[in-house]
C-alpha cells in the first residue's frame, strides 16, 4: 500500500490549495486501504523493471537492486549535492541546457 506521508500531502494540498490535518491524513489512508483492498491488479503494465495495475495506479512489483553501503551513501550524497545545486538556482544558469542536453544522449 502507497501511503502518503503527511509532508507529502502538505505539498499536495499546496498545489490544490486546501487545507489537510490530521484527520484528513487518517482518511485517506483509510480510502488508500479501501481501494488497494477493492482492486485485483488484473491489468498491469511494466516498464523498466516497475509493474503498475492499471485499475488503482499502484505499483505492485518493483525490481530491487543490491548495492554496496559505501555506493548508497555516494548516491544519497550526490542527490544532496544535486538539491543544493537546484535550490541555489542551477537550473537558472546559462549552461544548464547544454549540460541536460549531454545528460539526455
Amino acid at each position: 500500500m502507497n501511503n502518503f506521508t503527511k509532508n507529502e500531502l502538505e505539498q499536495l494540498a499546496d498545489i490544490l490549495d486546501i487545507c489537510v490535518d490530521e484527520k484528513d491524513i487518517k482518511l485517506l489512508h483509510k480510502i488508500d486501504a479501501l481501494i488497494e483492498n477493492y482492486c485485483e491488479h488484473e491489468k498491469t503494465y511494466t516498464k523498466l523493471d516497475v509493474t503498475v495495475c492499471i485499475g488503482c495506479g499502484r505499483v505492485i512489483e518493483e525490481k530491487m537492486i543490491s548495492i554496496t553501503s559505501k555506493e548508497y551513501q555516494n548516491l544519497l550524497d550526490a542527490e544532496s549535492e544535486l538539491a543544493c545545486l537546484y535550490e541555489a538556482g542551477v537550473d537558472n544558469w546559462s549552461g544548464y541546457s547544454d549540460a541536460m542536453e549531454i545528460y539526455n544522449d
